[in-house]
């Protein structure tokens, strides 16, 4: 069953005008990274979207584990417009009759995993990129979307501007941790490049870090672990000095950033997802969670390792993104992050 919280968040994301998920009834959409946090979530969300707004939208969910699958969408088995579609995209073809749009979701998050498995992560990144780009050549999709992320612009030092989309900051292609930044952008530039020889209707979003409710419960991001500290009333231990800048956006504010997209953004151009109202220091953001949600009853501890690099966190970056651009297509991020991390916190407890 949807927690109460999910409800509340997809009754407030349908409530209105929905005429920017309307255009999408009665087709079809394959979402990779189908178990991951975007790619779950926007599944989630289309589903609930077809029972109570009669959508009518085939949904092909891509996935690797069928278990983990269907303990995600344990709720949802019966469901006739849900179809399961097995396959490790950076080492085989999805193969689909017939596709309308593609969310291109699947990417390895884990920042451990960016200095352990390198290797993988690229080979998803590139590899994988590549194969469902080929699958949206051959279905002549009518939109496609690459979800990308924020450490695509490298390390930036601009604390007084906006980081828009033709900003690009430092790279160190030597860091094994980079596979993950360099990764995205060369993925970036592929689906450019399709839609430069093939004529492909793509669009780049760029996110910012999200969470909220529907985050899977063992996360050990940031996020995640400030609001067990809150919960629990436990230290939370900053393993950096907290000087790097995050961005934050919520998640139902960014599934339809992502559906809008699909339809209103422009080919060949990348938009950043990102609530500009949260952009701050991880200190900041530590000091915000035990003052506003936690009301001072947890410490903040800092055990810095020699390298934070060997932990994958990602190199220092003092970045505030703008979401101007995506502002332009009629879209807004509505949730601020105190209420990010209420919301998801009552989303943990119940």
């Amino acid at each position: 069953m949807l927690s109460e919280q999910i409800k509340n968040d997809y009754m407030d994301l349908f409530s209105g005008d929905t005429t920017w998920i309307d255009i999408i009834k009665n087709k079809s959409i394959l979402v990779t990274g189908a178990t991951g946090l975007i790619g779950s979530n926007i599944i989630k969300a289309l589903l609930y979207y077809n029972c109570h707004f009669n959508g009518n939208i085939k949904i092909y969910a891509n996935v690797r584990n069928i278990n983990k699958a269907k303990q995600i969408f344990c709720d949802y088995l019966n469901v006739k417009l849900l179809n399961f579609v097995v396959a490790d995209i950076s080492t085989s073809n999805i193969d689909i009759p017939k596709v309308d749009f593609i969310i291109h979701c699947a990417s390895n998050t884990v920042s451990k995993d960016f200095v352990t498995k390198p290797v993988e992560t690229i080979e998803t990144l590139i590899y994988g990129t590549n194969n469902v780009l080929k699958l949206a050549k051959k279905n002549k999709v009518s939109a496609f979307i690459y979800v990308s992320s924020m450490e695509s612009y490298g390390s930036i030092n601009n604390e007084t501007e906006f980081t828009n989309e033709n900003d690009s900051g430092y790279i160190n292609t030597m860091s094994v941790r980079s596979c993950y930044s360099e990764g995205k952008r060369l993925a970036e530039c592929l689906c450019a490049s399709y839609v430069s020889e093939y004529g492909l209707n793509i669009r780049v979003a760029r996110l910012a870090q999200v969470f909220g409710a529907g985050v899977s419960k063992n996360d050990n991001r940031v996020f995640m672990q400030l609001a067990k500290s809150a919960i629990n009333k436990t230290d939370f231990v900053m393993k950096s000095d907290g000087s790097s800048w995050g961005n934050y956006c919520y998640i139902t504010d960014v599934i339809k950033a992502l559906i809008l997209l699909l339809t209103k953004g422009k080919s060949g151009e990348a938009y950043n997802i990102v609530n500009e109202k949260n952009s701050m220091t991880i200190k900041s953001m530590a000091e915000l969670v035990r003052r506003d949600i936690a009301h001072n009853q947890f410490n903040i501890i800092y055990d810095i390792p020699k390298s934070e690099l060997e932990c994958g966190y990602a190199p220092k970056t003092v970045m505030k993104l703008s979401s101007k651009k995506m502002n332009s297509l009629g879209w807004e991020a509505k949730v601020r992050l105190v209420d990010m991390y209420k919301r998801m916190i009552n989303y943990l407890i119940k």
